[in-house]
């Protein structure tokens, strides 16, 4: 099955992505050499993100630079690049999760998120794929079938990580987004948050 994995590199838990997203690939069965990462960022110097296991490594690697990286726009571009993709994986923060519906709505696919399992063996050619999420507050497994390709999923935010280490290199973006529609006036602070209860 030929998947995308893709990571915000401007996020302060890059490592955690990338280590969940790793993770998820290895638990369930799907291989590596079969797979793109994209790597999504607001400047050009992009994060080098080095995975120590050969088996573990992706033969391609994208960098979609942008001003503001909207989930739109990067998912405009993916949707003329990976055309032959099958499943899109994303981290399960605010980026995936709106990201894995804006690629599903672009490529006509389905798409989930919170998903903490997909069943590789099911009728992925006859363009089924059965996932797990967890619903009611958590206290309960679910099982879908989405029946649309590409299957656009983001990760649940509670999945275990394996460890990767990376490095911060300049590298030229494979592709540089134009954003010039929209509002550009942010800024990213921290926010505090108390040291126990009380």
């Amino acid at each position: 099955m030929r998947f995308a994995a893709i990571v915000n590199t401007f996020a302060p838990d890059l490592e955690v992505q990338m280590g969940r997203i790793m993770r998820f690939i290895r638990d369930t069965g799907l291989d590596a050499k079969d797979g793109v990462l994209v790597m999504c960022s607001r400047q050009p110097e992009c994060i080098h993100i080095c995975i120590h296991n050969p088996e573990a490594a992706f033969p391609e690697t994208v960098d979609v630079m942008g001003e503001l990286c909207m989930p739109q726009s990067v998912a405009e571009y993916l949707r003329d690049v990976l055309t032959d993709t099958d499943l899109f994986i994303m981290p399960g923060n605010m980026f995936g999760n709106e990201l894995a519906v804006h690629i599903g709505s672009f490529l006509d696919g389905s798409s989930l998120t919170g998903v903490t399992a997909i069943d590789t063996r099911s009728n992925t050619d006859r363009g089924k794929l059965i996932v797990k999420r967890n619903i009611y507050a958590n206290h309960v497994s679910g099982t879908f079938e989405m029946k649309k390709k590409p299957f656009c999923i983001s990760l649940d935010i509670c999945l275990s990580a394996d460890p990767v280490q990376m490095e911060l290199q300049k590298t030229q973006p494979t592709a540089v987004l134009h954003e010039s529609g929209f509002w550009s006036d942010l800024s990213m602070e921290p926010r505090e948050t108390p040291g126990d209860l009380d």
